[in-house]
């Protein structure tokens, strides 16, 4: 989401084509990730180690520059308390809520339900968090406020409105404004 003007390693992009439905268990992709998950796509390779998994890439982002969170020891466990946070909250709840709208017509609306009452106090938490700082860990982006802002960029696909938590929403309007941010999807139509 934030792509640096000058990144801090030399990057190389692959385009890939990833066949859904029918023809996706015939697909075996090379790459493992740490888990010997083999469904899931290497997005980062540093130095031959593999990362697959956004929070980790996150991690190992921020360890290797010594920046976005990581600048002291404290400084990274609070960072990596929220993407600890962020992968049992609002990566369960909004995410879920999102692929239930999207892709699942058939879905259990009690799910659906339980779902929508946990993003509810997640985004309060939030919201209630960000009332007093900028930032989640006050007044520099971290990649806390990366992992926990993902999903909410299209929290519109799940019909939620990041606006009704007035703090969630200055919070990714600041997000938004930081030199290089662009989405993911914005970054994919650029290739």
């Amino acid at each position: 989401m934030l792509a640096q003007r000058k990144p801090f390693r030399p990057l190389q992009q692959a385009r890939i084509q990833v066949h859904c439905g029918a023809h996706s268990s015939n697909i075996r992709l090379a790459h493992q990730d740490a888990t010997g998950d083999a469904t899931r796509i290497t997005r980062v390779v540093d130095d031959g180690a593999a990362f697959a998994q956004s929070n980790a890439i996150l991690l190992h982002l921020a360890e290797r520059s010594r920046a976005l969170g990581s600048e002291t020891e404290h400084r990274l466990a609070q960072a990596r308390e929220w993407l600890f946070w962020e992968a049992n909250r609002i990566g369960i709840s909004l995410a879920n809520i999102r692929s239930m709208l999207r892709f699942e017509p058939a879905h259990d609306p009690g799910a659906l339900e339980w779902l929508r009452h946990s993003f509810q106090r997640d985004a309060e938490r939030l919201d209630a968090e960000l009332s007093t700082k900028p930032f989640l860990l006050g007044d520099a982006v971290t990649i806390a406020d990366i992992s926990c802002s993902a999903y909410l960029f299209y929290a519109h696909e799940a019909g939620i409105d990041p606006a009704m938590w007035p703090n969630i929403q200055r919070w990714l309007d600041r997000i938004t404004a930081l030199p290089g941010f662009a989405l993911p999807t914005e970054l994919m139509r650029r290739r």
